[in-house]
Protein backbone atom coordinates (compact mmCIF):
# COMPACT_ATOMS: atom_id res chain seq x y z
CA UNK A 1 0.00 0.00 0.00
CA UNK A 2 2.98 2.22 0.88
CA UNK A 3 4.52 1.74 -2.58
CA UNK A 4 1.11 2.06 -4.15
CA UNK A 5 0.78 5.52 -2.19
CA UNK A 6 4.60 6.46 -3.42
CA UNK A 7 3.91 5.73 -6.61
CA UNK A 8 0.72 7.73 -7.05
CA UNK A 9 2.33 10.76 -5.13
CA UNK A 10 5.57 11.03 -7.34
CA UNK A 11 3.19 10.70 -10.60
CA UNK A 12 1.44 13.63 -9.62
CA UNK A 13 4.03 15.42 -8.39
CA UNK A 14 5.94 15.00 -12.05
CA UNK A 15 2.27 15.80 -13.32
CA UNK A 16 2.19 19.17 -11.23
CA UNK A 17 6.24 19.79 -12.61
CA UNK A 18 5.56 19.22 -16.31
CA UNK A 19 2.49 21.07 -16.44
CA UNK A 20 4.10 24.48 -14.53
CA UNK A 21 5.22 25.43 -17.84
CA UNK A 22 2.45 24.61 -20.33
CA UNK A 23 0.47 27.97 -20.30
CA UNK A 24 3.14 30.34 -21.28
CA UNK A 25 4.27 27.45 -24.18
CA UNK A 26 0.54 27.18 -24.83
CA UNK A 27 0.09 30.95 -25.08
CA UNK A 28 3.04 30.91 -27.29
CA UNK A 29 2.44 29.11 -29.86
CA UNK A 30 -1.59 30.84 -29.90
CA UNK A 31 -0.93 33.95 -29.90
CA UNK A 32 -0.30 36.36 -32.46
CA UNK A 33 -0.17 39.48 -33.16
CA UNK A 34 -0.81 41.16 -37.13
CA UNK A 35 1.22 44.15 -38.56
CA UNK A 36 1.18 46.06 -41.52
CA UNK A 37 3.38 48.51 -43.55
CA UNK A 38 6.73 48.53 -44.69
CA UNK A 39 10.02 51.08 -43.65
CA UNK A 40 13.10 50.58 -45.88
CA UNK A 41 16.42 49.74 -44.51
CA UNK A 42 19.92 49.89 -45.33
CA UNK A 43 22.32 47.88 -44.23
CA UNK A 44 26.05 48.93 -44.40
CA UNK A 45 27.00 50.73 -47.55
CA UNK A 46 24.79 52.70 -50.18
CA UNK A 47 25.57 52.81 -53.81
CA UNK A 48 25.04 53.15 -57.38
CA UNK A 49 26.27 53.00 -60.60
CA UNK A 50 26.83 55.43 -63.34
CA UNK A 51 26.56 53.90 -67.22
CA UNK A 52 27.49 56.18 -70.52
CA UNK A 53 27.55 54.49 -73.34
CA UNK A 54 30.18 56.05 -76.23
CA UNK A 55 27.82 54.15 -79.53
CA UNK A 56 30.15 55.94 -82.03
CA UNK A 57 33.47 54.03 -80.43
CA UNK A 58 31.20 51.11 -78.25
CA UNK A 59 32.69 52.10 -75.34
CA UNK A 60 30.67 51.71 -72.06
CA UNK A 61 32.04 53.93 -69.06
CA UNK A 62 30.74 52.94 -65.65
CA UNK A 63 31.36 55.08 -62.17
CA UNK A 64 30.59 53.20 -58.74
CA UNK A 65 29.66 56.31 -56.37
CA UNK A 66 29.22 55.70 -52.59
CA UNK A 67 26.02 57.81 -51.36
CA UNK A 68 27.17 60.71 -49.08
CA UNK A 69 24.48 59.08 -46.50
CA UNK A 70 26.34 55.94 -46.45
CA UNK A 71 27.70 54.86 -43.18
CA UNK A 72 30.85 53.67 -44.23
CA UNK A 73 33.67 53.63 -46.77
CA UNK A 74 33.34 50.23 -49.20
CA UNK A 75 35.86 48.25 -51.49
CA UNK A 76 34.50 48.36 -54.82
CA UNK A 77 34.91 45.53 -57.76
CA UNK A 78 32.89 44.75 -61.13
CA UNK A 79 32.68 42.18 -63.85
CA UNK A 80 31.16 42.73 -67.94
CA UNK A 81 29.56 40.32 -69.61
CA UNK A 82 28.35 40.19 -73.18
CA UNK A 83 26.90 37.62 -76.06
CA UNK A 84 29.33 34.97 -76.73
CA UNK A 85 29.66 36.98 -80.48
CA UNK A 86 31.49 39.86 -79.05
CA UNK A 87 34.64 40.69 -77.34
CA UNK A 88 34.76 42.68 -74.24
CA UNK A 89 38.27 44.78 -73.86
CA UNK A 90 38.27 45.87 -70.30
CA UNK A 91 40.67 48.85 -68.59
CA UNK A 92 41.30 51.26 -66.04
CA UNK A 93 40.73 49.32 -62.90
CA UNK A 94 43.79 47.20 -63.51
CA UNK A 95 43.87 43.35 -64.25
CA UNK A 96 40.94 40.76 -63.30
CA UNK A 97 41.29 38.28 -60.96
CA UNK A 98 40.58 34.61 -61.49
CA UNK A 99 36.47 35.11 -61.38
CA UNK A 100 36.85 38.04 -64.15
CA UNK A 101 36.59 40.71 -61.68
CA UNK A 102 38.32 44.25 -61.98
CA UNK A 103 39.17 46.02 -58.51
CA UNK A 104 39.02 49.96 -58.22
CA UNK A 105 43.10 50.27 -57.80
CA UNK A 106 45.13 52.97 -56.72
CA UNK A 107 48.83 52.70 -57.20
CA UNK A 108 48.23 48.86 -57.84
CA UNK A 109 46.49 48.52 -54.12
CA UNK A 110 42.41 48.41 -53.69
CA UNK A 111 41.15 52.09 -52.45
CA UNK A 112 37.87 52.65 -50.59
CA UNK A 113 35.27 54.73 -51.93
CA UNK A 114 34.42 57.34 -49.02
CA UNK A 115 30.84 58.22 -48.55
CA UNK A 116 29.60 60.78 -50.66
CA UNK A 117 32.47 60.36 -52.88
CA UNK A 118 33.13 58.04 -56.52
CA UNK A 119 35.06 55.91 -58.18
CA UNK A 120 37.74 59.29 -59.94
CA UNK A 121 39.07 56.50 -62.41
CA UNK A 122 35.65 54.84 -64.87
CA UNK A 123 35.75 51.38 -65.56
CA UNK A 124 35.91 51.56 -69.32
CA UNK A 125 34.36 48.64 -71.13
CA UNK A 126 35.46 48.85 -74.92
CA UNK A 127 33.26 46.54 -77.51
CA UNK A 128 33.84 44.58 -79.98
CA UNK A 129 32.37 42.52 -82.78
CA UNK A 130 29.78 45.52 -83.68
CA UNK A 131 30.02 44.46 -87.25
CA UNK A 132 27.50 42.28 -86.29
CA UNK A 133 25.78 44.13 -83.61
CA UNK A 134 22.18 45.50 -83.57
CA UNK A 135 22.38 48.44 -81.37
CA UNK A 136 18.99 48.23 -80.71
CA UNK A 137 19.21 45.41 -79.21
CA UNK A 138 23.16 44.79 -77.98
CA UNK A 139 23.27 44.80 -74.16
CA UNK A 140 26.76 44.36 -72.30
CA UNK A 141 25.51 43.83 -68.19
CA UNK A 142 28.03 45.34 -65.52
CA UNK A 143 27.98 43.50 -62.26
CA UNK A 144 29.25 45.11 -59.46
CA UNK A 145 30.09 44.15 -55.40
CA UNK A 146 31.12 46.27 -52.67
CA UNK A 147 32.52 45.32 -49.03
CA UNK A 148 32.94 47.31 -46.15
CA UNK A 149 36.19 48.99 -45.67
CA UNK A 150 37.58 48.80 -42.28
CA UNK A 151 39.45 51.54 -40.51
CA UNK A 152 42.98 50.41 -39.06
CA UNK A 153 44.13 53.34 -37.97
CA UNK A 154 45.62 57.34 -39.26
CA UNK A 155 48.10 57.30 -41.26
CA UNK A 156 51.06 59.94 -41.12
CA UNK A 157 49.14 62.32 -43.39
CA UNK A 158 46.02 62.17 -41.58
CA UNK A 159 44.32 60.25 -43.68
CA UNK A 160 42.23 56.95 -42.76
CA UNK A 161 44.08 53.92 -42.97
CA UNK A 162 42.10 50.79 -43.95
CA UNK A 163 42.36 47.05 -43.38
CA UNK A 164 42.93 44.97 -46.77
CA UNK A 165 39.78 44.39 -48.87
CA UNK A 166 37.49 41.29 -47.01
CA UNK A 167 35.09 40.25 -50.43
CA UNK A 168 33.93 37.21 -48.18
CA UNK A 169 31.94 40.31 -45.99
CA UNK A 170 30.50 41.69 -48.83
CA UNK A 171 27.06 43.44 -48.84
CA UNK A 172 25.73 43.85 -52.03
CA UNK A 173 25.80 41.76 -55.39
CA UNK A 174 23.99 43.62 -58.33
CA UNK A 175 24.20 44.70 -61.04
CA UNK A 176 22.96 48.25 -62.02
CA UNK A 177 21.75 49.99 -58.50
CA UNK A 178 22.23 48.93 -54.38
CA UNK A 179 19.22 49.51 -52.15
Amino acid sequence: MKKKTLVVLMAVALLSVASAGIGKAYAYFTTNDPASGSQQIFLGDQTTITEEYDRENWIKKVTITNKSDSSQAVYVRAKAFAGSDYTLSVSGWGNPDTEGYYYYLGQDAPVAVAPGKATETPLSVQISGQEKMDPKSFNVVIVYETTPAVQNGIGEDGSIQYEEPDWDRGLTAEGGENS
